[in-house]
């Protein structure tokens, strides 16, 4: 009996560390082949994965990009052309990750988190010190050139990258923490809004005529919800109108900064083509495809003057107009 117990504990133990490997420690083999990746007037040397769409990357090089910004941790390029995608769950970024997000947007980390969001790996900056610094604020300027070639990966350098993944795990404790209290402040904000809100009477046709949204000079009918959030925008647009560039990200979205953070009601949300929500409480998406993430509804197109979805917003940037009726 005794003999089985232990038997049975060890079967345990060796699932936990499977389990811990799986999610924490595995990477994709690296290849002979770096990069250097340069923007701000700093260089950075970063190593290649081998997979195909690195290898895509590489023979594309040398690259002058124009990326945009994203969340506060990230910066995209979105390609004419597409890579060959073998994404998986991300589980945890990595500062200075490099990712391939759908099979042609190129998507350069300059924080880590936590996310649910799948990638195709392309590689990582060993030495991320000044990076966020370098990238700075909004869009940039960034170039990818070839490196030094035959590169062998040593017991030293798997241990050190096992010491940085390590520590990316403790970054996430903190950064979790943080975003708890995020949360909870957030969800406060929220709770005082709703408390000083006065219901007002009117018929949904009423409501609906409050703001007026264009897409790149293109008048569209929309469909608000009836919500914090909501009455955050129209009180932001009340004197006039709120102009917001947006970029392309994904192959099925929209995205731009509003400008200011509302009031959130995230939910784990399926959009379709024509839904606009709030993301992240200061960013607003209009998709023209469809997406699953934890998001606030803000409303639904219905009538957008004859035009496509697809073609009013999966042909380039666009500029979104939002005023008041």
């Amino acid at each position: 009996m005794k003999r089985i117990i232990i038997a049975l504990a060890a079967g345990i133990i060796a699932v936990i560390i499977c389990l811990i490997y799986f999610l924490f420690f595995r990477k994709e083999p690296v290849s002979d082949k770096r990069i250097y990746v340069t923007a701000g007037g700093k260089s950075f040397s970063a190593v290649l994965y081998d997979t195909e769409a690195a290898e895509e990357l590489y023979s594309r090089l040398p690259l002058e990009l124009e990326m945009n910004e994203l969340n506060g941790n990230e910066k995209y390029y979105n390609f004419d052309k597409s890579f060959a995608v073998s994404s998986k769950l991300a589980g945890h970024i990595s500062k200075g990750d490099l990712k391939l997000y759908g099979d042609d947007c190129l998507v350069l980390f300059y924080d880590s988190f936590s996310s649910t969001y799948s990638y195709t790996d392309i590689g990582y900056i060993e030495d991320t010190d000044g990076l966020e610094e370098a990238l700075g604020q909004g869009s940039v300027t960034v170039s990818f050139t070839a490196g030094t070639a035959d590169r062998t990966v040593t017991t030293a350098e798997s241990t050190a990258e096992t010491e940085q993944t390590t520590t990316a795990i403790q970054q996430t404790t903190i950064v979790t923490s943080t975003q708890t209290t995020t949360v909870s402040q957030t969800t406060s904000a929220e709770t005082a809004s709703q408390k000083e809100e006065t219901v007002t009477a009117g018929s949904t046709a009423e409501e609906e005529k409050q703001m007026k949204l264009e897409i790149a000079g293109t008048p569209v009918t929309v469909e608000w919800e009836d919500n914090a959030s909501v009455e955050a925008l129209k009180e932001l647009c009340k004197n006039g109108s709120l102009n917001i560039q947006m970029s392309m990200y994904g192959g099925f979205e929209q995205v731009g900064p509003i400008g200011a953070s509302l009031p959130r009601e995230d939910v784990q949300t399926t959009t379709g083509p024509g839904d606009i929500v709030l993301y992240s409480g200061d960013q607003i998406v209009v998709f023209y495809g469809s997406n699953s993430w934890s998001y606030t509804r803000l409303g639904h197109i219905t009538d957008s003057s004859g035009r496509s979805l697809e073609e009013l917003l999966g042909s380039g940037d666009v500029s979104l107009t939002v005023s008041p009726e």
